[in-house]
């Protein structure tokens, strides 16, 4: 669920960034770690240790999280405003 939202706020356009904003934060891939940014507070979530080797800008954070679907419960839960906005894309879903 958490993948599928990320998914859903994130424009197809931008799929390919290393970067993207999602509920009002941004979302960093900067391997190895993901850098979550907003409101004065910046998070940060450790990737998984795994054979292969990402480089540090040039890996797109979508087809990222799509590989690794278990982080994306961590990245929302990691930062108040993309809690908020997780619930509310959950509670949409049930209305």
């Amino acid at each position: 669920m958490a993948l599928q939202f990320i998914l859903d706020a994130v424009p197809q356009a931008f799929h390919a960034d290393t970067n993207v904003f999602v509920a009002g934060c941004f979302i960093c891939l900067a391997w190895p770690r993901i850098e979550i940014s907003a409101d004065a507070q910046k998070v940060v979530i450790d990737c998984p240790a795994d054979d292969a080797c990402f480089p540090r800008d040039n890996t797109p954070l979508v087809p990222f999280l799509k590989q690794f679907p278990e982080l994306c419960l961590e990245v929302v839960e990691a930062h108040p405003r993309l809690q908020r906005g997780f619930q509310n894309y959950c509670r949409s879903l049930r209305h």
